[in-house]
């Protein structure tokens, strides 16, 4: 016993002696990948500090404005991503740590808050700047006190919240996208360095699988929000096209939008949700046959639904479509009337004869 004791130190001391020099040059990268990135981030602030500069100096303070929010976006971006992958790393090592303990072998010092750092200096600096434009409007937003008629949403929430809502989703996703495709690489980059196989019974009873899938429900889960939030994209689709000679197009919601489309795009994203979530409960019972059929609801959803939206137009809404479009084109010229600033006293004129001289005096405001 004595002399396990003996070996198992030698060889603990024997691997802290190793990771030591490692560790040592993590650092200095990572020094040098700091200082790089604090030059060349002054290089083209500097660059836009003059290039403002020689337009005017008025603009200076609006260009340290936009400066500060530059800034303050980089700073989340990286703390964000830099716990995420941090987090990401811990679970990773979790799952690692099996592999090691049934070869007998003593796990490594494995790196992660080098890796974090890199990987968040480098997305932040590539993302922040089109990031902060969305930061930019929120942080300005407004109220214009006029709400749309099928959501009840003022107008500034189109034009400032929700792309900023968008954006905080597509991030989630994206994030929990890489976070996968950089534990199934670590994982690899593992596996080849310090095993020289690993059995395929093995793996697919590892963490990495359930970690894999459990990324796949955070993605879907913000996939079903895009789709929620996309619903109200409704509001600036075609309505439909005038018989005239320019065939003008009308833009908004229309019956068949607000009575089926809308209802069944919010349906769909449950029903993704559910459709994986059973596939992945199924997956792990091996069961591929149920894993087709959970994932095969959402298509045949889609199928059903185009069915119905075109069934309803074609039935009830094409027959007679100006009327019954008639309370949505309402909607379509008061918000046009609001665009435009077209706020005139609207006055019917009898037109069973012909306008007379006497009335065209009387309404020379309507005329103009």
């Amino acid at each position: 016993m004595e002399e396990k004791n003996v070996i198992q130190n030698e060889n603990t001391k024997n691997n802290i002696q190793k990771t030591e020099p490692k560790k040592k040059l993590r650092t200095k990268l990572v020094l040098i990948f700091f200082i790089l990135s604090i030059i060349i981030g002054y290089i083209l602030f500097r660059g836009s500090y003059l290039e403002t500069y020689e337009i005017g100096e008025k603009y200076l303070n609006v260009y340290f404005s936009n400066v500060k929010y530059k800034l303050a976006t980089f700073i989340a971006q990286f703390v964000i991503l830099f716990i995420s992958v941090i987090i990401g790393t811990r679970a990773i090592k979790r799952g690692l740590k099996i592999f090691f303990e049934d070869e007998k072998k003593q796990m490594p010092k494995l790196p992660g808050k080098s890796i974090a750092f890199i990987i968040s200096l480098i997305i932040s600096g590539l993302t922040f700047n089109s990031i902060s434009k969305k930061v930019m409007l929120i942080f300005n937003s407004t109220s214009f006190g006029i709400t749309d008629p099928i959501f009840k949403q003022d107008i500034g929430y189109y034009i400032f919240q929700k792309p900023f809502i968008e954006l905080l989703i597509f991030s989630f996703i994206l994030i929990v996208i890489g976070l996968a495709i950089y534990t199934a690489v670590y994982y690899l980059i593992v596996f080849n360095n310090f095993f020289d196989g690993i059995d395929r019974k093995t793996l697919k009873q590892s963490k990495l699988i359930k970690q894999l899938l459990t990324y796949l429900k955070l993605a879907i889960i913000g996939i079903a929000g895009i789709i929620i939030i996309r619903t109200q994209n409704i509001l600036f689709e075609k309505l439909l096209t005038l018989d005239d000679e320019k065939s003008t197009a009308l833009y908004g919601a229309g019956m068949t939008d607000v009575f089926i489309k809308l209802v069944g795009y919010i349906i769909l994203a449950i029903i993704v949700v559910i459709s994986v979530f059973r596939a992945i409960k199924y997956f792990k019972q091996k069961n591929t046959k149920r894993v087709l059929k959970s994932l095969a609801i959402v298509p045949s959803y889609l199928v059903c639904l185009f069915i119905v939206l075109f069934g309803f137009q074609l039935i009830f809404v094409s027959p007679n479509e100006l009327e019954k479009e008639k309370k949505y084109i309402e909607y379509n010229i008061e918000a046009t009337k609001n665009a435009f600033g077209l706020n005139i006293n609207e006055q019917k004129i009898n037109n069973v004869e012909t306008l007379s001289l006497k009335q065209i005096q009387n309404n020379q405001n309507v005329l103009r």
